[in-house]
């Protein structure tokens, strides 16, 4: 038993790796205008992910429950490669259209599209009880990842082409794990909407508000901004990244927590006072140790001069995030989509009227208020769950 979940333990942990090695090293050695190239990439993979979730991940989890056909590796494999096709050009073209960048644009679109398959294979072995070859997949990732990206700064490289080429060629041979099956009667990503466009519906109209305010604005942000400030912009996102790191291995734990429970006051006082002490710590980060290290060169030491609204965005993203994690398990569906629209809103307006107010720096703060405003809201929706008189609904 206890091998059993060591083996867990690690094949969790080399997921993670896989997929936050990335990012926190884009944010850890590339400058301002480099990162707000590569961000603009990596939201075009998200906004993707987000896609491929409700188009076929998730609605391919739902159709194995409810035995609904065809749920098979061939049928999805498929759908998977067109729809990553679609995502992998889309995220070349707007990084080409935005910031002109025609080597960077190619070789961010084919991380994007090797990126997504990989996810979606492993997705589906890790849930079809392989997930062994799940965990081979995240370890050739990372290997290959680290030894094409080292490679390049012995040559000399050290921009960002070289690390989004390290990007796409990590993704691609860690997708030849999941090789689709030859053979059989054509079944593109048409059939698989019109086969399951009942579970789709509800999934994809969930993510396209979540999507709206997480990465379409910032995406028309981009062209106004120009990569630097972009990149500034971003950056202020991602310095919360270690709290989704902290968080994501809690959230089947966390979505089975009553309402009760995750509203009560001791469970507020734990999480503000997180929230206080990892806000505090990026603080002193920015302001104390980016400035007299190798990271004073890279977009951290550009956004040490927003210390105070980076600080307050992680304590915001820190609360949000666990209440909005408890309540996606626990609210009913009326309480759950006023949150979303409530969240969505404010993700809209509050960073395009700072942006339009004052540059920069009004679409930072709008952007904070933000996520400051929302997570106080998904908490109160939580408390009124608690102590509503009405039966839960199951959630949506």
């Amino acid at each position: 038993m206890k091998a059993a979940k060591f083996k867990l333990l690690l094949q969790t942990a080399c997921g993670a790796l896989a997929s936050a090695l990335v990012p926190i090293l884009a944010l850890l050695t590339l400058d301002a205008a480099e990162y707000g190239i590569f961000s603009l990439g990596y939201l075009m993979f998200a906004f993707g992910w987000s896609l491929e979730l409700s188009v076929i991940c998730d609605t391919w989890a739902r159709s194995i429950r409810k035995q609904m056909l065809p749920n098979g590796w061939r049928e999805v494999s498929h759908a998977l490669l067109q729809l990553c096709f679609f995502a992998g050009i889309l995220g070349g073209l707007v990084v080409f259209f935005v910031f002109g960048q025609t080597a960077n644009a190619i070789a961010m679109g084919l991380a994007v599209l090797f990126n997504l398959y990989r996810l979606g294979g492993r997705f589906f072995t890790a849930a079809s009880a392989h997930p062994g070859r799940a965990a081979v997949s995240d370890a050739l990732t990372v290997v290959v990842f680290i030894a094409s990206w080292t490679v390049g700064l012995l040559l000399g490289h050290s921009d960002l082409l070289p690390f989004s080429v390290a990007w796409a060629l990590s993704n691609l041979v860690g997708a030849l794990v999941f090789l689709p099956p030859r053979g059989g009667r054509p079944y593109g990503i048409g059939s698989w909407i019109r086969s399951h466009g009942k579970t789709i519906k509800p999934l994809l109209t969930d993510s396209v508000l979540l999507d709206v305010g997480a990465i379409v604005v910032p995406t028309l942000f981009a062209p106004a901004l120009g990569p630097a400030n972009f990149g500034i912009y971003r950056g202020i996102a991602s310095v919360a990244t270690p709290v989704q790191l902290l968080l994501d291995p809690l959230r089947p734990v966390l979505s089975q927590v009553p309402a009760k429970t995750s509203s009560s006051t001791k469970v507020l006082a734990g999480v503000l006072g997180a929230a206080a002490v990892l806000s505090a710590a990026c603080y002193l980060v920015l302001v104390a140790a980016v400035p007299r290290t190798f990271l004073s060169a890279t977009v951290l030491g550009s956004v040490a001069a927003f210390a105070l609204p980076a600080s307050l965005f992680v304590a915001s993203n820190l609360f949000g995030h666990f209440f909005y994690v408890c309540a996606r398990g626990q609210l009913e569906p009326r309480r759950l989509y006023t949150g979303r629209v409530f969240q969505t809103v404010l993700s809209v307006l509050l960073p395009t009227v700072g942006l339009l107010a004052n540059g920069l720096s009004g679409a930072i703060w709008g952007f904070t208020f933000a996520s400051v405003a929302s997570s106080v809201f998904w908490y109160v929706l939580l408390k009124r769950q608690a102590t509503a008189a009405v039966p839960v609904e199951p959630p949506v």
